[in-house]
């Protein structure tokens, strides 16, 4: 039973806590996606935009969905507290967009631009700061499990060794 157990966490490993690393990987591609698709917007005549807000739109869907699927699997303290930072920034970031996309639509490309380099930029950054703090505590956490497992390995051998021994003995005893 004890070698269930161990195969068991080795499987939870992978599939959960492999998966919300991922998960939080897949963050950063969006908001990348987002930010070009917006850098796009900023060049971009009238009629070529309505082709770009759906891409906006689904780049910035794509973060949402992630977030809040992984907002549901958090089972720790420090990862619950590092993904409200991490919604924080997110919050920050479409903000700043929308505020970009309103001067564009205001035809204030200048202005859109700058508040794009400025304000869209450090947000940006801020986000995906965010995301990799948090990729950094899901490896902390894949790596105490990784620990947790060997130990039990470890246990598990020296289990068999001494059940090994005890047999051995036991049979010359009969012998």
């Amino acid at each position: 039973t004890q070698f269930r157990a161990l195969a068991q966490h080795g499987e939870q490993m992978m599939r959960q806590d492999l998966q919300r690393m991922l998960q939080v990987q897949e963050i950063d591609q969006h908001v990348q996606g987002h930010g070009s698709a917006m850098a796009r917007l900023l060049t971009a005549p009238r009629s070529e935009r309505e082709t770009i807000y759906p891409v906006v739109d689904n780049e910035y869907a794509a973060i949402e969905r992630v977030i809040g699927d992984l907002t549901h699997q958090t089972e720790d303290a420090q990862g619950a507290m590092r993904l409200q930072e991490l919604s924080a920034r997110r919050n920050d970031y479409r903000d700043a967009f929308i505020e970009i996309v309103t001067e564009i639509e205001a035809g204030d490309a200048a202005a859109a631009g700058a508040m794009f380099n400025g304000a869209g930029q450090a947000t940006m950054k801020a986000l995906t700061a965010a995301s990799k703090t948090l990729l950094r505590h899901e490896q902390q956490r894949l790596d105490a499990r990784q620990r947790e497992v060997q130990i039990q390995i470890e246990r598990s051998e020296w289990l068999l060794a001494a059940l090994a021994v005890a047999a051995v003995a036991l049979s010359a005893v009969l012998a």
